[in-house]
Parts: C-alpha cells; sequence; structure tokens
C-alpha cells in the first residue's frame, strides 16, 4: 500500500509538529497571509444573510456542483475560487450584515459557549479533517436543528467548505482552521460533543513520525472529557495496522464496536478518501466507540 507523504494537507489534520507553515507550538496563531479580518466573525443567533447576501435558513438555489440538500455531490472538479469571493464582510446573523461560518481564534474565548456561538442549543457534531466537507455540510442540511463544528487545517478546503455552506444557508454549521487536538483542549467544554467524526487521518506510517499520530494519550483523553454521556466516536481508515493502535486505545474509555462492512447509512462511503479507497478494493477499518461513564 502507498504510503501517505508526511506533511500533507489533504486529510486537515496537523498534529503539533507536523504542520509546514509557521504556527505556534500549541497550533492557535495562523499563518500569515489568511487574509479576512480577525477576531469572531460568525456569532449567536438565527437569520441573516449568508456569503450570497441570501437569507440563512432560506432554501438553497440548485447548484451545478451537484450538492444539494442531505445528499452527497461529486467534488473532485470543483474549481477553488479565489480567497474571498464567496466571504461576507464578517457580519453576524440578524445584524443584516453578510454571514461568515468561520470561527477565528484570535479573539476566540475558551471555552467555547455552544448556545452563543451557533444560537442552538448543544452538544454539537463535530467532524476532524472535513476535506471539502462532503459529509459534515450533507449532515448538516439534513439536521438544521443540530449545530456542527468542522476543524480543518488545509486553507484551500477550508474555503469551498465556507463558500458551499453559504450557498446552502447553513446557519447550524461552524468551520474553524486549527490544529484539531490543541483546539479540542483548549477551546471545547466537558460533555460539549454528541457525535465525533475522524476519517482517514495520516497514519504517518513511519516510526521516527508516530509522535505526530492524532490519537495520543491525552487526545483520547480530551475527546473523552469533551463528549457527552453516551456519546460516539466515529472512525475510518485504510491503514489497518493504525486502526488496530486507535481501538486499543479507545478500549479502556470507550465500548468499541468494530463494523465489518460500510456504513449502514452509507454504503457507498461517507467521504472522498472512502469513496475512492472503496473503488480500490482497499480494506477499510471503521468502528464507533461509544463513551462510557
Amino acid at each position: 500500500m502507498p504510503e501517505r507523504s508526511p506533511g500533507k494537507e489533504s486529510d486537515g489534520i496537523r498534529p503539533a509538529g507536523g504542520c509546514s507553515e509557521p504556527e505556534s507550538r500549541a497550533g492557535f496563531d495562523l499563518p500569515s497571509g489568511r487574509g479576512g479580518a480577525s477576531g469572531l466573525r460568525a456569532a449567536s443567533g438565527a437569520g441573516g444573510t449568508d456569503g450570497a447576501g441570501r437569507a440563512c435558513g432560506a432554501d438553497p438555489p440548485a447548484e451545478p456542483d451537484g450538492i444539494t440538500g442531505a445528499g452527497y455531490g461529486a467534488e473532485a472538479g470543483d474549481a477553488i475560487a479565489p480567497a474571498g469571493a464567496a466571504e461576507g464582510s464578517g457580519g453576524t446573523p440578524g445584524s443584516g450584515a453578510a454571514f461568515d461560518p468561520e470561527l477565528h481564534l484570535e479573539g476566540l474565548d475558551a471555552p467555547l459557549d455552544v448556545g452563543r456561538i451557533f444560537g442552538l442549543p448543544g452538544p454539537l457534531v463535530l467532524e476532524i479533517g472535513c476535506g471539502k466537507g462532503r459529509y459534515l455540510l450533507a449532515r448538516a442540511a439534513a439536521s438544521p436543528a443540530v449545530p456542527f463544528l468542522g476543524i480543518e487545517y488545509a486553507a484551500k478546503y477550508l474555503r469551498i467548505m465556507k463558500e458551499r455552506a453559504a450557498k446552502k444557508g447553513l446557519c447550524n454549521v461552524r468551520l474553524v482552521r486549527a490544529e484539531a487536538a490543541a483546539f479540542i483542549s483548549r477551546f471545547l467544554p466537558d460533555g460539549s460533543v454528541r457525535e465525533l467524526h475522524v476519517y482517514f487521518p495520516d497514519p504517518w506510517p513511519k516510526r521516527r513520525h508516530h509522535k505526530r499520530r492524532l490519537f495520543t494519550p491525552d487526545f483520547v483523553a480530551d475527546i473523552h472529557r469533551v463528549l457527552a454521556s453516551g456519546a460516539g466516536v466515529y472512525f475510518a481508515t485504510d491503514f489497518m495496522d493504525y486502526f488496530r493502535i486507535v481501538i486499543d486505545a479507545l478500549k479502556p474509555a470507550f465500548d468499541v464496536e468494530e463494523l465489518a462492512g460500510p456504513w449502514p447509512d452509507s454504503p457507498g462511503g461517507r467521504t472522498n478518501y472512502e469513496i475512492k479507497y472503496m473503488a480500490e478494493g482497499r480494506p477499510i477499518g471503521r468502528a464507533i466507540a461509544r463513551k462510557r461513564g
């Protein structure tokens, strides 16, 4: 099986020390040149307008890229618009200004106030390394009363997700560009997550890179803290050695169910990676780990 190259950005998960762009060790300082205003631009409340000037929550128009409603659309050929093309002026829902779903770390208060940020009661659904948002945005469109948070480090993919969330009027979505483990540790309160989704994170197969893997003991302790009682971790990887390592790391504090086949609600795959690897016939490990206690 070909190795993924350490340092790639396609999965959006950047463990401490594993990113090639300048940032602080804690992962909260973004690289220069990101553009846009600083501070928290997505705030509380419902209503307002999306990045295209439509009211949040309004029915989205037909979309040429095939991403509509709760379905999964083709993403491989999507063009990447210039930075800021679909971004608003940083207004907040209900203010009459354009709505921006991105949370900016410079000025974001810790711990995160889910009710204030989303204008919806928690707990929230969290996806780490959500790429272009195939799974996250489809789920959010199907469940508008549930808050969804996506963590993605790759700026070009975050920009695509922002444009898609705006086009669909998804006011229950917030996105953040950050190092996942550090963001969860610093910003997420106890019991604030109802589901955690982690699909095809970089396995860092070389021994000298194992320290960069996402599922460290500290990370497992943090996700156990932020998950609500009985909440689940949904995990998939095509790197079976890493699958066993993650399962063993979760078992002490989670009830783990290993799936024998595809996700029952998504037999064709939930993410671009999963669809690709299933077509190639690769073995894929899938598991649901529910928090005990």
